[in-house]
């Protein structure tokens, strides 16, 4: 049996976490899944309306709830998720508490993809975009990610994201080998733990299709230097290993 444990991280999104969770439980795939729900200090009614699909949805007997309050932030509340999956999921799938799959078939197109390209660890998709807090009915096309390795090489020698956060799904495998997210970093966490599996000799990849929209909002944490420190850093590392190919 093939299963794949979908983690979210979950601060204060009542506004979006109905969204978010029900594009996950009704996907239409012939694979298991489960969806862990990681709460972290959060002090609206998102926990409730989680409690409620779990409890009322004809597939709520895949959400699986949890706490994380000892550390704030998203990173350390989706580690928290990686530690309850065990070694019966093969893959992990990642999403965010404010963004929607909009494929109904994400999993099943991704999982099918990963079991036929075995050299492929980490598998994105591409996005639309909608601004959030903005008219939810409106939405705009983002930047086409890279559809094989060496484009996504490209991007991270421009400072470039090449897989979107909520669109990949992964190899639990490689948590073994590169470890878990970084949660000293205060953006582009994700960016970083596909840069690890990189230099750790994954493969990674997008799929052609339209999987997921993304609310796009400002970072709070945001510097227009650490996109530029992370650029070099990735280019001078990506340079080193492809040297060594």
């Amino acid at each position: 049996m093939i299963k794949t444990a979908v983690i979210i991280p979950i601060y204060n999104e009542e506004k979006y976490i109905e969204e978010s969770i029900l594009s996950v439980v009704e996907q239409n795939t012939q694979y298991e899944f489960d969806i862990f729900c990681v709460f972290n200090n959060s002090t609206d009614n998102s926990k409730s309306i989680v409690e409620s699909i779990k409890d009322n949805h004809k597939n709520g007997n895949k959400i699986k709830i949890f706490e994380q309050n000892l550390y704030k932030g998203t990173t350390p509340t989706r580690n928290y998720g990686l530690l309850q999956v065990d070694d019966s999921y093969k893959y992990i799938a990642n999403q965010d508490a404010d963004d929607v799959w909009i494929d109904k078939s994400k999993l099943e197109k991704q999982i099918s993809f990963l079991e036929k390209n075995t050299d492929i660890a980490i598998l994105g998709g591409q996005y639309i975009g909608r601004t959030k807090n903005g008219d939810r009915n409106k939405y705009f096309p983002l930047e086409k990610r890279p559809l094989d390795f060496d484009e996504c090489l490209e991007d991270f020698i421009n400072g470039i994201n090449p897989i979107g956060n909520a669109s990949a799904v992964y190899r639990k495998s490689i948590i073994y080998k590169i470890g878990m997210y970084e949660d000293l970093l205060p953006l582009t966490e994700d960016m970083w733990f596909w840069y690890k599996a990189v230099l750790a000799g994954f493969m990674i990849s997008n799929l052609d299709d339209e999987l997921v929209l993304y609310n796009v909002s400002s970072n709070p944490n945001y510097s227009p230097t650490y996109p530029m420190f992370l650029k070099e850093v990735f280019g001078h590392l990506i340079r080193i290993k492809n040297q060594k190919r």
